[in-house]
């Protein structure tokens, strides 16, 4: 998957761990960050997703999708991708040789058993499974685990149709897709 652009999403002093090719870092919220800091972090080649077509002023309320959405936007690669500053991909599975244009990848390495450890608003660290859900509760967890252990994930006719009558949803924003598809699942979430 060596045409991927993928898209790092980070926020204020929570910036890549680790970066992985055809890598670029967006700084999520960054329209509420004050300017020095803006400057900093634009001398380090980081994107602030208040430039171009953006929600970044809903950060707090939509989180990494405001990412999402600036990739979706404002990218007009033929295959697109995310990774987070805490969640990274294998790179056995970056470098896959055949991609389906129909089919969303998603990590199978994600290992929340393994975590890497983070610091929440300056309390104490937490793992991923722990800190999965402090942000999310812990009812999609079972669905993270299936999805996580499944080759590749088609988003089928059936998904929607779930996801029309769910009075909530908490995405995944860690995938890669070719463009078509990528656009239809932003569409949903729009």
């Amino acid at each position: 998957m060596r045409d991927v652009t993928l898209y790092c999403l980070c926020y204020k002093d929570r910036e890549y761990k680790s970066f992985q090719f055809n890598q670029k870092n967006l700084m999520c919220g960054s329209v509420n960050y004050d300017a020095d800091y803006k400057k900093k972090i634009q001398q380090k080649n980081y994107i602030l997703d208040e430039e171009g077509d953006n929600i970044s002023h809903l950060n707090s309320f939509f989180g990494q999708l405001c990412g999402l959405y600036w990739s979706w936007k404002n990218d007009n690669s033929e295959w697109v991708g995310t990774n987070t500053y805490r969640l990274f991909w294998n790179n056995s599975e970056l470098s896959l040789k055949e991609k389906k244009d129909n089919v969303i990848y998603i990590p199978k390495s994600l290992d929340i058993k393994n975590p890497i450890n983070d610091q929440i608003a300056g309390k104490k660290i937490l793992n991923l499974y722990d800190q999965y859900i402090f942000y999310h509760g812990s009812v999609g967890l079972e669905l993270l685990y299936k999805l996580s252990n499944e080759n590749n994930i088609s988003v089928t006719s059936n998904m929607i149709d779930i996801l029309k009558v769910q009075d909530h949803i908490h995405p995944y924003n860690m995938f890669i897709a070719n463009r078509k598809l990528y656009d239809k699942l932003c569409e949903i979430l729009d």
